[in-house]
């Protein structure tokens, strides 16, 4: 798995994060008291962070702010986005998944705006 990530990456860096993060947070998301935790763990960890801020249209200088409000944002923004703020909803492959097109469609957006709106209206 871990090989074939690095052969996506050399093609598509966003594809090789989303990738890492469905086989990283879907461990986390089985870990006792994650959701004590785990946001501090997703701050913690760069790919993870790239992710979550990505999927959440976040500014890069998110990361700069206080640590506690960060995770409250990013719970808000979770409950917003997929219903629930808690990192243990991953759990479910469905939740996953729709994380996962949030996010790729937001990397889409940011990197050609115009191929987003494609992507948002299904044109």
């Amino acid at each position: 798995t871990q090989k074939f990530g690095e052969a996506v990456g050399e093609q598509n860096e966003t594809m090789r994060l989303a990738l890492y993060f469905e086989n990283r947070v879907n461990d986390l998301a089985n870990t006792t008291n994650i959701d004590s935790f785990g946001w501090l763990t997703v701050m913690g960890e760069p790919p993870l962070r790239t992710v979550f801020e990505a999927a959440f249209n976040l500014p890069s200088s998110f990361g700069s702010l206080d640590v506690d409000f960060q995770r409250e944002v990013l719970e808000a923004r979770s409950q917003s986005f997929l219903g629930s703020p808690n990192l243990s909803s991953f759990k479910d492959p469905q939740y996953m998944s729709d994380f996962i097109e949030i996010y790729l469609t937001q990397s889409q957006i940011a990197a050609n705006p115009a191929s987003g709106a494609v992507a948002l209206f299904g044109v």
